[in-house]
C-alpha cells in the first residue's frame, strides 16, 4: 500500500511539472502575434488551437481562455487568427462575461 501512494505521489508530481509547461494563449501571447508571422511561430507561442475552421483558401484558428472574475462570474476570451498559406493575415478578440451556475448538493 505505502509503494502505491509514494508512485501516485510521484506521477501527481510529474503531472503537475508537465501542467506548468503547457503553452496557452492568452492577452500577452495574442498582443505579441504580428499580422504575417508563420503559424508554427504562433503555435510555439501559445500552443494548439482550440478550434481550426477551414474557409475557402483560410483558416481560421480559435482560442478560448477563460477565468474567473468574482466568486461568481466567469470570463470567456476568444482569440481568432486568420491564416492563409500558413502566415497570420488578421486576427481579432472577442469575449463575454457570465454567471457561474452553481449545482445544489
Amino acid at each position: 500500500m505505502e509503494k502505491i501512494r509514494k508512485l501516485a505521489g510521484k506521477a501527481l508530481l510529474l503531472l503537475i511539472f508537465a501542467s506548468c509547461n503547457t503553452k496557452l494563449m492568452n492577452r500577452d501571447c495574442y498582443q505579441q502575434i504580428a499580422i504575417g508571422m508563420p503559424i508554427e511561430e504562433v503555435h510555439a507561442l501559445a500552443g494548439a488551437p482550440y478550434q481550426i475552421k477551414k474557409e475557402g483558401t483560410q483558416q481560421r484558428y480559435e482560442y478560448i481562455e477563460r477565468f474567473e472574475i468574482g466568486p461568481n462570474t466567469m470570463h470567456h476570451q476568444r482569440y481568432t487568427l486568420v491564416v492563409q498559406e500558413g502566415k497570420v493575415v488578421d486576427k481579432y478578440q472577442s469575449g463575454q462575461s457570465s454567471p457561474v451556475r452553481l449545482s445544489s448538493p
